[in-house]
């Protein structure tokens, strides 16, 4: 397989859009053909041929259609099903950008076809992009970061939106429930802005941040034996059960049989470090 990610350059795309990523599946290559998509609070428009198919597994729902769509904010395991060769570009936006974006959208749970100026993105500009997406990363980036921001004006903030952000600057240090301290708003004018913008509680952002946290801590184990134990105490479990619970309620599966399975469910959209 071949893939890459890359950073804007631009200051203000940055504002909007975590990474650019490429992931290209060959008809050699061997890998898993249905590889879960972990829990992810950002959005993702995956840049792919007209007819290429696609089909996700979510909670008992199939998602298919073909050619560039948006995948929004998942709150539990998404199954990707592709045999096939593949080559997808995905634009990696961070928590609740597609609220200024696309008009205030905050759905999650879906994959939809992209809203607003997204859906503008001229054929040629796919075609160009993924022609020479494979081997030239900083390139295709910087073609993309000239794209967002021609269509800077579509992009709007309001006070939610301002909000959010502080918002999601301070869970990475506070808790969900003591927002109000740092941001010398009530909690639930905090929380409803958050969700306005988001689609998520900020717990709920704060449980999956934590759990992609303790997913990479599991794939970069390289022991044969583990303390589940530590690993519960490590990451703010009360104990090993709670954090099989947990585990179970947001993968669909055990710590110990995701770790075993760790080269096929690794999260495929972007996260390739």
């Amino acid at each position: 397989m071949i893939t890459w990610k890359h950073q804007p350059e631009d200051a203000f795309v940055s504002r909007y859009i975590e990474c650019y990523w490429f992931l290209r599946k060959d008809q050699d290559d061997i890998a898993h053909d249905s590889p879960k998509l972990n829990p992810c609070p950002e959005a993702h428009l995956i840049i792919a041929p007209p007819e290429q198919p696609y089909t996700y597994g979510l909670c008992e729902r199939e998602l298919s259609g073909k050619g560039t769509h948006l995948k929004l904010p998942n709150t539990s395991s998404m199954t990707l099903h592709q045999a096939e060769p593949f080559a997808i570009l995905g634009v990696k936006f961070k928590p609740g950008a597609l609220y200024s974006i696309a008009n205030g959208l905050a759905a999650i749970d879906d994959v939809i076809s992209p809203p607003g100026f997204l859906a503008e993105m001229p054929d040629l500009l796919r075609e160009d992009v993924l022609k020479n997406a494979a081997d030239n990363a900083v390139t295709v980036g910087r073609n993309l970061d000239a794209w967002f921001k021609a269509h800077s004006d579509c992009i709007r903030e309001d006070r939610h939106s301002r909000l959010a952000r502080d918002a999601l600057a301070l869970l990475a240090t506070t808790k969900a429930s003591e927002l109000e301290t740092g941001l010398y708003r009530s909690l639930r004018a905090v929380q409803r802005a958050f969700v306005r913008v988001t689609g998520l509680t900020p717990k709920q952002y704060q449980i999956m941040v934590r759990l992609d946290e303790l997913l990479l801590y599991l794939y970069q184990q390289n022991t044969e034996s583990m303390s589940w134990a530590d690993v519960a105490a490590i990451f703010g479990f009360t104990d090993q059960p709670h954090l099989i619970r947990y585990f179970k309620k947001l993968i669909g599966d055990t710590p110990h049989a995701y770790r075993q399975a760790k080269n096929l469910t690794i999260d495929a959209y972007g996260d390739f470090d």
